[in-house]
């Protein structure tokens, strides 16, 4: 049965209850996501749902990234394979920096499941959430971006031990050393290009400290 709504099921015809499916081809989705789609986890089945753009094409992913061992908010991102090219923020209920505003968006986080899903607020549109062959997402039928937004959202922008911090959408970020640590490279700490790195100061320091006790015989 194909629904209003572009989700292929199957279901019991004995059934009484309509909604309870056999199978649904909106959890395998391949490289778009319709509204109502959910794009995350079923953490009873361990099925994930995410989009990708194939093998062929680089093998991006587009998901729910979930960090139980850290106990971190999950956060939508993109992989190239395994390595992570950017993150679209937090997704604590709150706030999401990078999720397109002209839609309604979701977050459902509970014991059976964990996934992202959006609903239009402009009924007449049909947009589309669409992971193309550059690893990049585009919002068909609102607008489309080939780069990431969001500088910090790229991972690890400013380098390990670091953090990257947005002040205006129209000003370049600012790159902050951890404590303890400095840049290595004051005069282009702050360029655009980011991933400057710093270095441990303390660690410095116990390195200079043992140099001296040193006893040359």
């Amino acid at each position: 049965m194909l629904l209003d709504n572009g989700n292929l099921v199957l279901r019991d015809e004995e059934d009484e209850i309509t909604t309870n499916y056999l199978w649904e081809s909106f959890d395998y989705p391949i490289n778009t996501l319709l509204p109502r789609m959910k794009l995350g986890w079923d953490l009873k089945t361990g099925l994930n749902r995410h989009l990708s753009s194939g093998p062929c094409y680089g093998d991006f992913t587009y998901g729910i990234e979930v960090d139980e061992e850290h106990h971190t908010y999950p956060q939508l991102a993109v992989r190239n394979g395994s390595r992570i090219l950017y993150r679209q923020g937090l997704l604590d209920g709150l706030t999401s920096s990078s999720i397109e505003s002209s839609l309604s968006d979701e977050f459902v986080y509970n014991d059976d499941e964990v996934y992202y899903t959006y609903t239009l607020l402009n009924k007449s549109m049909m947009p589309a959430i669409v992971l193309d062959l550059r690893g990049s997402i585009e919002y068909l039928g609102i607008w489309a971006f080939f780069e990431n937004r969001d500088k910090c959202d790229s991972y690890g922008f400013c380098g390990p031990n670091s953090q990257c911090i947005n002040v205006t959408e129209r000003e370049e970020p600012i790159c902050q050393c951890l404590k303890g640590f400095k840049p290595k490279n004051e005069d282009n700490w702050n360029s655009s290009l980011g991933q400057k790195g710093v270095r441990d100061t303390a660690l410095q320091a116990a390195m200079m400290k043992r140099k001296k006790d040193l006893i040359i015989i």
